[in-house]
């Protein structure tokens, strides 16, 4: 029964990671959308993945509302595989995107010049 229920718990981390990245995915999506959308979405997914790790290892689960219901019915704590997974996930993710990197003056300017100006002087 303890296989099973960890196997459980598994999945259920699995389909709310799958979730954010469905979310990610469909916000990446769509028309008028400039490279400044995209990056801003990748690197706020990218910090996203770091408060996911920390909700994981104090074992809050707030971002893992699947994973949370079942380990409060089932004696399943959150594991070490469920850890790396984010980990890797983490440095897939600043392996893949690391040439989509725009320096953040650059996008402020992108997304309102005078103010940018202003605020670089």
């Amino acid at each position: 029964m303890v296989r099973d229920d960890e196997f459980m718990a598994k999945l259920f981390f699995l389909s709310d990671i799958f979730g954010h990245l469905n979310t990610l995915n469909l916000e990446l999506q769509g028309r008028d959308k400039t490279i400044i959308d995209l990056v801003e979405k990748l690197n706020a997914f990218q910090s996203k993945l770091s408060l996911f790790s920390s909700d994981l290892h104090l074992q809050k689960l707030l971002h893992f509302p699947q994973l949370r219901n079942f380990t409060a019915s089932s004696s399943v704590k959150v594991t070490n595989v469920m850890s790396d997974f984010l980990i890797k996930l983490k440095d897939n993710f600043a392996d893949r995107f690391q040439d989509f990197h725009v320096p953040k003056e650059v996008m402020m300017f992108a997304r309102n010049p005078l103010q940018a100006i202003t605020l670089i002087s």
